[in-house]
């Protein structure tokens, strides 16, 4: 039994007008195939699954495959019409299973030879295939019950139903009417630790601890003037989209400038900071926009960022604070 909101059966009409043999294929995630468009589905013509009810020629074998070999798949057989000896395949299909807690209660089952078996294998990895027919009865209907995480695709060649999942992080454009898992996941402009950058006159450098605490220093300089920042701050994301995020933060801050200037709000003194940072995301490219209020006083960044590898990125970056501003380059270290 899968335990997720998203993955709720969907009522379906008991009756679907199909020819001798054909298969209906439909994801449960768009409501009620009655209420949709019929489509043929050609041999050799890969199509994408979205809200049509797909009409298959009669196959003899379904696989499924997909870009990350982690992806689970639970196949479950029940009666469509006893008597006709019609059964309805379900393929519970859940692309990122390892950001959201799912439990799996009950084998999952193939037909093999002619016969039901039952097995363990739920990783694309393993092999997930099943033949549409045999002693039990003839699959008439597939239903698909997905996560809404990755671009699903179909493809009838050689008597063999192929299956696709691309998901979102290898480029599938995903579709549903429930929110897709990356709403919940954590998007930055960069994945990093730490981070440093600057120029003559400026420089930045960020610390990140327990993925929500965060060190951080701004120092900007214009001739023998100068301001030094100094943040703690906790900060959380509050909104996601598939490549846009916001979040915010507060804390504790602390800022000199040199000369002293005693009309400044805060100055010399320990104070609070609030802020928010708009962040875009486009595989290994990325930005950010970011604005604080150190209690008064006004502190803007922007940056550009590409993820080089894994651990290590580049950047620019832009920032003003009381007057200086400054542009930058640096790096960033994830480990």
């Amino acid at each position: 039994m899968v335990a997720a909101a998203c993955l709720l059966p969907v009522s379906v009409p008991a009756q679907q007008s199909l020819e001798k043999g054909w298969i209906g294929v439909s994801r449960t995630i768009f409501g009620n195939p009655a209420d949709r468009r019929r489509r043929a589905l050609k041999p050799d013509k890969e199509v994408e699954l979205r809200d049509e009810f797909w009409q298959s020629p009669p196959a003899l074998r379904l696989r499924v495959e997909s870009t990350d070999p982690e992806a689970v798949v639970v196949i479950r057989f029940s009666p469509k019409d006893k008597k006709a000896g019609s059964l309805v395949l379900t393929l519970i299909v859940v692309s990122r299973e390892r950001l959201l807690d799912f439990n799996y209660q009950q084998e999952s089952q193939a037909l093999e030879g002619g016969s039901m078996v039952v097995h363990r294998r739920f990783r694309v990895r393993e092999g997930i295939a099943t033949d549409l027919a045999g002693q039990p009865g003839e699959v008439e209907e597939i239903r698909i019950q997905d996560d809404a995480t990755a671009e699903l695709r179909l493809l009838l060649r050689d008597g063999e139903l192929l299956l696709r999942l691309i998901p979102v992080d290898d480029g599938g454009n995903a579709s549903g009417n429930v929110l897709p898992i990356y709403y919940g996941g954590q998007l930055r402009f960069l994945d990093y630790t730490l981070l440093g950058a600057g120029w003559t006159d400026n420089g930045y450098g960020e610390m990140v601890l327990f993925e929500d605490f965060a060190l951080m220093g701004n120092i900007l300089a214009d001739g023998g003037n100068s301001v030094l920042l100094l943040r703690g701050v906790v900060r959380q994301q509050v909104v996601r989209w598939h490549r846009v995020s916001i979040t915010v933060e507060g804390g504790a801050a602390f800022f000199t400038l040199t000369p002293a200037d005693a009309s400044v709000e805060n100055a010399e003194e320990p104070t609070v900071v609030g802020g928010a940072t708009l962040h875009f995301r486009s595989g290994d490219w990325g930005g950010a926009a970011h604005a604080s209020t150190v209690n008064g006083p006004i502190l803007m960044m922007l940056f550009g960022s590409w993820q080089i590898t894994n651990s290590f990125g580049g950047l620019v970056e832009y920032q003003s604070f009381e007057g200086f501003t400054g542009f930058g380059v640096g790096l960033s270290l994830l480990f």
